[in-house]
């Protein structure tokens, strides 16, 4: 049960540090939590969803695994799924800096 709320709560965390470091209070909102960022590098709104789920399956599977098969073999498949799981978040990425053209032309039309 812990795992898969792991990513939120670690989303949480990481907004009260954030605020707090910054002289807010941890209460106070902003649009540096994980969808906010997953938005801003490229992805819609049902891929942000299916991103954030894919990491707590990701974490919860990798959690719950390790009781029914070999901590190598797991260790293994988890490594392997964590590294599709970056290149899959960071595609938006990956696809602006191979096309910065489209990127010059995009800022001319936002322009308008």
């Amino acid at each position: 049960m812990v795992a898969v709320v792991f990513v939120p709560a670690l989303d949480m965390l990481l907004a009260i540090i954030r605020r707090t470091r910054a002289g807010l209070s941890p209460f106070s909102p902003d649009k540096m939590h994980l969808h906010h960022r997953l938005l801003e590098i490229g992805h819609s709104h049902r891929r942000v969803v299916l991103l954030i789920y894919l990491w707590v399956g990701i974490v919860a599977l990798g959690a719950a695994s390790t009781i029914f098969f070999d901590p190598r073999h797991t260790a293994a498949v988890m490594a392997a799924a964590i590294v599709i799981a970056v290149v899959v978040t960071l595609i938006p990425l990956l696809r602006r800096r191979d096309h910065p053209a489209d990127d010059a032309t995009s800022e001319v039309y936002d322009k308008k």
